[in-house]
């Protein structure tokens, strides 16, 4: 593993999103022409967050860690992956291992972007990118979320977790952070990513339910991912295997 932190780290107690942050500092460095490679912001808390599909990211004060690491195209940082989707499966790798780090049990990673720990999730990964940089952004609960009364969440199959058991209770958010940096250089670099991917990959081998967009819900058996990191589900009658690139996955009872 990677000893030294790679990149700088700018701190706000609140911002409107780390994301939106992340790509400020990253126009003004383009307008400088400064050569960084990578540069990561991180928060205490996020007033307008946002999740994967539109959803919101609700949060409060020490609650979560809440960061994005901006990865230049072409840079040292960026493993030059041919779909560039599976930035958020490397990160889900690196939430993964820095959770291992810290003896946290039942760790696992459901496709494409979100981090379990005994069946409950506890982390969320977004990844956007523009023509020059990509912006990974992690959401990592400490304590369980409020969400407010009225307030429409993302759907999941399960109630959001938090680690606030899980971790030692000399495990602070600095430390944490620390060791998520080093995993996340270790992550973006590592040529075997996907067969850790899969060692982690939760529901591997069970009934799961694909939900794509304007089109009808893909069911099978989860047979896995690939080596570009699509999903693959198995037909249980006729074993045919489907790749799918993108999907809100889901356990299932059903054939």
């Amino acid at each position: 593993m990677i000893r030294r932190v790679p990149w700088d780290e700018w701190f706000l107690p609140a911002v409107g999103s780390t994301m939106d942050w992340s790509r400020q500092l990253t126009a003004e460095e383009d307008r400088r022409r400064i050569p960084v490679d990578a540069l990561r912001v991180r928060s205490g808390r996020q007033l307008t967050g946002r999740g994967r599909r539109g959803s919101s990211w609700w949060d409060a004060p020490g609650a979560s860690i809440l960061t994005t690491l901006a990865v230049r195209r072409g840079g040292a940082w960026d493993p030059g992956d041919r779909n560039p989707a599976t930035m958020a499966l490397r990160a889900g790798l690196a939430v993964s291992r820095t959770l291992e780090a810290f003896h946290v049990d039942a760790v696992a990673i459901k496709w494409p972007n979100d981090i379990y720990v005994n069946h409950r999730k506890v982390c969320g990964v977004l990844v956007e990118a523009d023509p020059r940089w990509f912006y990974i952004g992690i959401g990592l609960n400490v304590e369980s979320p409020s969400v407010p009364d009225g307030a429409s969440r993302e759907l999941e199959p399960v109630q959001p977790g938090a680690l606030n058991a899980a971790l030692p209770r000399t495990a602070g958010v600095h430390s944490v952070v620390r060791v998520l940096d080093r995993s996340l250089a270790d992550a973006l670099l590592d040529r075997d990513w996907v067969d850790a991917v899969r060692s982690r990959l939760v529901w591997t081998g069970l009934p799961v339910r694909l939900q794509v967009e304007s089109h009808p819900d893909v069911t099978g058996i989860l047979d896995g991912i690939d080596a570009d990191g699509a999903i693959l589900i198995s037909d249980p009658r006729s074993r045919r295997v489907t790749r799918y690139v993108a999907g809100a996955l889901r356990a299932s009872d059903t054939d």
